[in-house]
């Protein structure tokens, strides 16, 4: 994957990802998002595996529930890994690559990406600005997101997160009923 860093845009996907954040598990297999803008006529499928390394490498040029377009912002968001040339996408774009996938060996995934993401944005949002809470909530809205912006001494923030907690308990979350029912 280095050599292909070396000529192309290069995002960490899947279970090596997912252990790059922090998660101890197995993986068979590497998956890479290339750059699929930088060489579009040479894609005729969705992913492309390629074998004879230590694993099978499959090349993504759309992943799951990510657009084309989205590699931009995907790779910006992303963190640089050490000397290779490749980015780590952050906990919610990898998230997203198993949300829904049907796969069982994503859910442990799923949870720990969302955990590490609640845990971010809920230490963010308890002291940030109103346009990065408002940027945090159109990011990744959970329960636990818009409980810890309550604690946020700005009013109008206080104000969002219970209108979403209320959006929430109005979908049927129950610990968002709880908190909605303790506020008014």
């Amino acid at each position: 994957m280095t050599f292909l860093a070396s000529t192309s845009r290069v995002v960490l996907l899947g279970g090596l990802a997912v252990i790059a954040h922090g998660l101890q598990r197995a993986t068979k297999d590497a998956d890479a998002w290339l750059d699929p803008l930088q060489d579009e006529k040479s894609w005729s499928d969705r992913v492309i595996r390629i074998m004879g390394a230590d694993r099978p490498l499959d090349l993504f040029r759309q992943p799951h529930q990510l657009e084309l377009g989205d590699f931009d912002a995907v790779w910006e968001a992303a963190k640089p890994l050490e000397n290779t040339g490749i980015r780590l996408p952050d906990e919610v774009d990898l998230l997203l690559t198993k949300e829904d996938t049907g796969r069982e060996h994503d859910l442990a995934d799923i949870l720990f990406l969302q955990h590490k993401a609640e845990q971010r944005f809920a230490k963010v949002i308890r002291s940030c600005g109103y346009s990065d809470a408002v940027a945090i909530f159109d990011r990744f809205l959970t329960r636990q997101v818009a409980e810890a912006a309550l604690e946020n001494s700005d009013e109008q923030i206080s104000q969002l997160a219970l209108a979403h907690l209320q959006e929430l308990a109005a979908a049927g979350d129950p610990y968002a009923q709880d908190l909605v029912a303790k506020r008014q």
